[in-house]
């Protein structure tokens, strides 16, 4: 799915409160870090001697209002609402509807997939990350790549 949305120009991002390095290792494990284009989310920072010696926060944005992240996004990519999707599945996830972004919940967690002025799509029980392709405009008629990884 990643490679699908690269190959048709979709650029990815993780907004995350989880912790970069376990991020980066499960990307490079995969061998699918090179269709992600950023990633925000805590740093662990280490000493010399390599002890861990604390957690840096996200540059640009605060884990629980990843909105200012998408507005920020929006800006850089010069991106209009209309182009962007949000994916989440958490009550942390909700204030990116504020960024008047598309948004879709996946496999909920705490998420609230009811209120749709904050979900305006979902996927209860996602399977394969797949599914997503239809809601970014990329339906099998429109993938250029005929593989799905």
């Amino acid at each position: 799915t990643l490679k699908i949305l690269h190959d048709n120009g979709v650029k990815v991002f993780i907004l995350s409160g989880g912790i970069r390095q376990i991020i980066e290792d499960i990307l490079e494990r995969e061998q699918i870090r090179e269709y992600i284009t950023a990633i925000e989310s805590y740093d662990l920072l280490f000493d010399k001697e390599g002890n861990l010696t604390g957690f840096q926060r996200p540059k640009s944005h605060n884990p629980e209002n990843k909105n200012e992240c998408v507005d920020l996004i929006k800006r850089e990519y010069r991106l209009a609402k209309d182009d962007v999707l949000f994916v989440g599945n958490g009550a942390n996830d909700e204030k990116v509807y504020l960024s008047g972004v598309d948004t879709l919940c996946i496999n909920p967690d705490d998420a609230d997939i009811t209120n749709q002025t904050v979900w305006h799509h979902s996927i209860e029980n996602c399977e394969n990350l797949s599914q997503i392709l239809e809601f970014c405009g990329l339906g099998k008629e429109r993938v250029k790549c005929e593989k799905t990884y």
